[in-house]
């Protein structure tokens, strides 16, 4: 599409209408081209050259993670969205059932708030989602992403033209990603898709706008005494190092049953933990969180031997994470809160019903509505944990990373996890296409009538009514 001004020249309402009158264009395409479409995104960066072009800007620029683990992140997303969206209906109808039938339309214009912490995948993720339900998307990069999230987009939008695309179904707004920029775009796109910070979530909800937001991240981990302690301190710690801590779905806090606290806690540290003494505990923690118990945004996805050493602490140079003892701290304690580093706080109980108790606590104090993990051979503690904790995932024996989808569960591959009405979220689940769809019911005669009242209310009196109100027509 041409232009009279340069790309980088664009005000917010500029950008919208192009996606806008690019998202005309696909508005009537066929299952196959809308499957093409998101195809082109998702390839534009699984390509290594690509991933790795972009995850070293990121590191580059804002100091968050590993390039490595935002490469492996970034791949292992998208193959499992697209693995996800195989042959899943996103044009025409949608399913059937007795005289109804759900048939999708696009939404319009997707705006997407992303976040400092994941300015890699997130782009080709949420580009892939919009485009298979025959969407535009336009991007408001976090302060501090704005070069790699537009040049994220610039892979997708190449992608785009080269299967004769409209590349302005893709784009990413100019400038530092500032509270106006937000807000403008938030008010002038059909649809709100906010995966960041808790402040960007609540403008996308005060908009106006429909949205999509994202509940705050701190996931705990609960460990009983009848799963083999080896294999939870293994899963736990590859839920601890991925991309230096940075997601939402990294263990922050590890309750251990104490007939296994010793065996996990010792397999931690043959896998890379550092166990901090109490003194050493106090000083993460000063390092960490401002005397408010705000976390320093410094210390996002930063190394461990990195923390280490800011924070005084002499570690070995293969340590990977840092274990710091919660026993005799109250739930409240900033280091029960997310850290978004490879940081995890232990804390040992006496038996699964106290460390739900703990869970609870802990996730009231932040967390509320995302998610926990637990280890067990229970299925009735499994329920019990269902019941108990206010979470929209309860992951059972698996490393937390699986939380945004894995090989082992079926659930939803995304980089956006909602809390529910807990977190004040719309939704409770893992994003996928269907939030990016509007839905046509058509309504025919049903086969079957609604059963007589005096079914319905048995044990009622009957009084003096012979048929259902919607009988009279």
């Amino acid at each position: 599409m041409t232009t009279s001004r340069t790309d980088d020249a664009l005000t917010v309402a500029e950008r919208v209408d192009r996606a806008r009158s690019a998202q005309e264009r696909i508005a009537t395409v066929d299952q196959q081209r809308a499957d093409e479409l998101a195809r082109a995104a998702a390839w534009a960066l699984y390509r290594d050259a690509a991933a790795r072009e972009v995850a070293e800007l990121a590191v580059e620029r804002t100091g968050v993670g590993a390039v490595e683990d935002k490469v492996f992140k970034t791949k292992r997303q998208l193959l499992g969205a697209l693995d996800d969206l195989r042959d899943a209906p996103s044009v025409g109808v949608l399913s059937r059932g007795d005289g109804l039938v759900e048939v999708a339309e696009p939404v319009g214009v997707v705006g997407a708030l992303t976040p400092a912490t994941n300015p890699v995948a997130t782009v080709p993720h949420l580009a892939t989602l919009a485009l298979k339900g025959r969407n535009a998307i336009v991007v408001s990069p976090a302060p501090g992403t704005g070069p790699a999230c537009r040049r994220a987009v610039e892979h997708v939008r190449e992608q785009l033209e080269r299967i004769d695309a409209p590349p302005d179904l893709v784009q990413a707004v100019d400038g530092r990603g500032t509270r106006d920029t937000v807000e403008a775009l938030a008010s002038a796109a059909d649809f709100v898709q906010a995966t960041s910070s808790q402040s960007v979530v609540d403008i996308a909800q005060r908009s106006g706008t429909p949205n999509h937001g994202v509940a705050v991240g701190n996931v705990v981990v609960v460990v009983d005494e009848t799963v083999d302690a080896a294999t939870a301190a293994e899963r736990l710690a590859a839920s601890t190092v991925l991309d230096h801590g940075a997601t939402c779905v990294n263990a922050n806090v590890a309750v251990l049953h104490d007939a296994v606290a010793t065996g996990v806690l010792d397999a931690l540290v043959a896998d890379g933990g550092y166990r901090c003494s109490p003194g050493e505990t106090e000083a993460v923690a000063d390092h960490l969180f401002s005397a408010s118990g705000a976390l320093d945004r410094s210390s996002v996805g930063s190394s461990a031997t990195d923390i280490a050493d800011a924070a005084g602490i002499d570690v070995p140079p293969e340590t990977r994470f840092l274990l710091v003892d919660g026993d005799g701290l109250a739930p409240d304690h900033p280091l029960f809160g997310e850290k978004l580093s490879p940081v995890v706080t232990t804390r040992t109980v006496d038996g699964f019903g106290d460390g739900l108790e703990l869970a609870d606590a802990i996730l009231t104090h932040e967390g509320r509505g995302h998610s926990c993990a637990v280890y067990t051979d229970s299925n009735r503690r499994v329920r019990s944990a269902a019941e108990r904790l206010p979470v929209g995932r309860l992951l059972v024996n698996q490393s937390s990373i699986a939380l945004a989808g894995g090989e082992s569960n079926a659930v939803p591959f995304t980089l956006s996890l909602g809390g529910g009405t807990w977190a004040g979220n719309q939704s409770d689940g893992n994003l996928s296409y269907r939030e990016f769809l509007d839905v046509t019911t058509v309504v025919r005669p049903r086969s079957e009538p609604v059963d007589d009242p005096e079914t319905l209310f048995e044990g009622y009196p009957a009084g003096d009514e012979t048929r259902p109100f919607y009988s009279r027509n």
